[in-house]
Formats: structure tokens, C-alpha cells, sequence
């Protein structure tokens, strides 16, 4: 009778650790594979980055002539309405969500907002003419790994002019297999005579 009972505390024992350690273990399942997509999106990022700057160069590189006429792809106004039409097309073909579209404030005067490209202090704006303007959007999207990749891929290839400047990226702690990103988004135009 004891070995009964024995046995009985023992497996309820037991019993008793799987219902309380498979939650947590399976949390950790989820939580490693949730860094392991956000490292893979960070390392596809830092390729995104050296293809930029690749790109920079070799722009750089061309004749005059030829940089006019890319300069004359800078639209002549900036045409945000279009812009957001864009992110929204985007983010509901790669199935995210774009929560929020936040155009910087054009009086901040201080690195955000519409500002004049007057000279080439950075060997990446030798492609930006004088009369060119700057202005700042953050994106704030949600979606699987796969997704927020393909959208910043888009954005990487959009017939318009758009740099990313700045991406934080956050895992979801409400929806396991979601990440939160904010993109800041630098776009440009030709400033109106």
C-alpha cells in the first residue's frame, strides 16, 4: 500500500512539473525562434545597406548628364498623399499592418522636416542637387518576419527616391511571431522656384 502511494504522489508529482514547465518551455521555443527571425532581419538589413551604398557609388561614378537626368526623377513637389497611397499598397501586399504614417513637423529645423540639400558634405548626397529638399516619414508596421522584409524591400526598390535612415524593431509580446518596426523614412523633391 505505501508503494501504491508512493507512486501515486510520485507520478502526480511529475504530472504536476510537465503542466507547469511546458508553458514556460514552449515560451522559450517561441521567444528564441522570435531573435533568430529578428538576427535574420537585422543581418538582411546590414545587406540592404552595403547594396545602397554600392548603389551611391556607382551613381556617383556617372557623367554629369547623366546625374541631371536622374535628378530630374526627384519629383517637383513632395506628393505625400501619393507617398502614403505607396506605404499603404505595400504594407496590404506583404500582409502587414502600417499602424501609423507620421511625417515629420517641416518647422523643427532640426534634421526632421522639409530642409534644403544647399551643398555635398556627405559623399552619399553627391546624387541630390542643390535644389533638392529633404523631408522625414515614420512608419510604424507589424507583421510576421518575412513580411517586414519583403516591405523593406520595397521600399529599397521604389521607382521614387527613399532612404531609410533609421529601422527599431521590437518583438510582438502580445502576438508570438510578430514583430513591431518603426522605419524612418527620408524621401526627396525638388524644392518649388
Amino acid at each position: 500500500m505505501q508503494n501504491i502511494l508512493t507512486a501515486l504522489f510520485g507520478g502526480s508529482a511529475i504530472l504536476i512539473g510537465i503542466f507547469n514547465i511546458y508553458p514556460l518551455w514552449t515560451y522559450y521555443q517561441t521567444a528564441r525562434a522570435e531573435e533568430q527571425g529578428i538576427r535574420r532581419l537585422a543581418a538582411e538589413l546590414d545587406e540592404l545597406a552595403l547594396i545602397r551604398q554600392k548603389t551611391l557609388s556607382t551613381i556617383d561614378e556617372l557623367p554629369e548628364k547623366d546625374r541631371v537626368a536622374l535628378d530630374n526623377t526627384i519629383p517637383t513637389e513632395s506628393r505625400k498623399t501619393e507617398l502614403v497611397m505607396w506605404f499603404e499598397y505595400s504594407a496590404g501586399r506583404n500582409s502587414i499592418i502600417l499602424s501609423s504614417i507620421e511625417f515629420a513637423d517641416a518647422s523643427a529645423g532640426s534634421g526632421a522636416g522639409a530642409q534644403p540639400r544647399a551643398g555635398r558634405t556627405d559623399p552619399q548626397e553627391k546624387v541630390v542637387a542643390r535644389k533638392t529638399r529633404l523631408e522625414t516619414v515614420n512608419l510604424d508596421v507589424q507583421g510576421r518576419y518575412e513580411a517586414v522584409k519583403a516591405f523593406m524591400k520595397d521600399i529599397e526598390t521604389s521607382l521614387r527616391l527613399l532612404d531609410v535612415e533609421k529601422t527599431t524593431i521590437a518583438a510582438s509580446e502580445e502576438s508570438p511571431g510578430i514583430i513591431n518596426t518603426n522605419i524612418t523614412v527620408n524621401f526627396y523633391y525638388q524644392q518649388q522656384k
